[in-house]
């Protein structure tokens, strides 16, 4: 039998998750499109991607569950499957109720997906390379987000938005088909007790730092522009290119996983990001001009030393059959991450105000984070 090539696995999952990614950011550029032909309002037309992010928090860790008993590729196949049609549905729908419908079934195939692809990588990279194969997965998010809102919208203007959702289906039908012909998994004896690995506390210390992480960094992502422009006086275009920061620095996780995987040490490089950003968060309201650009730059690199550690801090903390289960723990934890964070600083925002609150705010979840952080009994 011709031996794997572990570097086309990666390949193979890092496009596979990229579709689902992908065709979940395809709604941002297209949503005046929608809500001028559909004739909602900004909250429902909203929903179509907040309808996204819900499910991964309901079915991420059942899903983990499926993987130690089903195997990771059959629960991928499943989930990118779910993902092809959801995309299918949502070209052909005419009503916008079954637009939401289909998103939020969306959500459910590419948590399943992202789970299994993030267990997958694990049976094929060891400890030594592990960091840097999460590191070049994890490009997926910042690349399916710049060609989404690069192209989309451009798209939409020519070819209307349905357009989008069919290229959407094309791009993950591609990828369930690239999914199915070549991944291969590595044979492991399923688990008798489904649940033994979310007795794991350091499995549980690792997703709150992931989720408290993404609280911060997704916070300053959804109102940096906004907070940018209010407070300190940039325009569109700096507000928008300093609140990306962090998307930016995103591209240099392959870097980071590949120093962590030489040091051989993950707790450190997480314990510096958090800190790090906790530092430029509580500096911000003072700066400007080229300092306030240096600050935001530093915390793009800060942000980008943490995922990398934290994907490959499971595989040395947990029984390799129960990794299906901690990746769906994770999975949860970003999400209500993802969810909770920007809420917060929202609701900060509205009832009181200020940059030095909100701004404090997101510190203290990059605190939190560190706080978390330390605690794990981890390298």
């Amino acid at each position: 039998m011709k031996p794997v090539n572990p570097w086309l696995i990666l390949f193979v999952l890092f496009v596979s998750t990229f579709s689902f990614l992908f065709s979940m950011q395809i709604v941002p550029p297209i949503l005046p499109a929608i809500i001028k032909e559909s004739g909602v309002n900004y909250a429902e037309a909203g929903s179509l991607i907040s309808l996204v992010a819900f499910p991964a928090i309901l079915i991420s860790i059942p899903g983990g569950v499926l993987i130690g008993k089903l195997g990771a590729k059959l629960v991928g196949v499943i989930g990118f499957l779910i993902v092809t049609l959801s995309s299918l549905a949502s070209f052909m729908t005419d009503a916008f109720l079954v637009l939401q419908f289909s998103r939020f079934i969306l959500g459910f195939g590419g948590a399943l997906g992202i789970v299994s692809s993030q267990t997958l990588i694990t049976q094929w990279f060891h400890r030594r390379k592990l960091a840097f194969a999460m590191g070049v997965f994890g490009l997926n998010m910042p690349l399916a987000t710049i060609s989404a809102f690069n192209l989309m919208g451009r798209i939409s203007s020519l070819l209307g938005w349905r357009s989008c959702f069919l290229i959407s289906f094309l791009v993950n039908f591609a990828s369930l088909l690239v999914f199915i012909l070549l991944v291969k998994e590595r044979g492991e004896k399923r688990l008798k007790s489904f649940f033994r690995g979310l007795r794991n506390r350091d499995l549980w210390l690792i997703g709150f730092t992931w989720a408290t992480f993404n609280m911060a960094a997704i916070s300053f992502t959804t109102w940096g522009k906004t907070i940018l422009m209010e407070f300190k006086g940039l325009n569109g275009i700096q507000s928008d290119f300093l609140a990306s920061m962090i998307m930016i620095g995103a591209l240099a996780t392959p870097i980071t996983g590949y120093v962590s995987d030489k040091l051989q040490r993950r707790k450190p490089f997480i314990l510096l990001s958090a800190i790090s950003m906790a530092v430029v968060f509580i500096f911000i309201p003072e700066l400007m001009d080229l300092y306030l650009f240096s600050a935001v730059a530093l915390l793009g690199v800060a942000a980008a030393f943490l995922p990398p550690s934290i994907f490959a801090l499971p595989s040395e903390i947990i029984d390799p059959r129960s990794l299906g289960v901690a990746y769906g723990v994770l999975n949860t934890c970003l999400n209500i991450g993802i969810t909770t964070g920007p809420f917060l600083v929202g609701l900060t925002l509205d009832f009181i105000g200020g940059q030095l609150i909100v701004y404090g705010l997101m510190a203290l979840f990059s605190i939190l984070t560190f706080l978390f952080a330390l605690s794990i009994k981890a390298r």
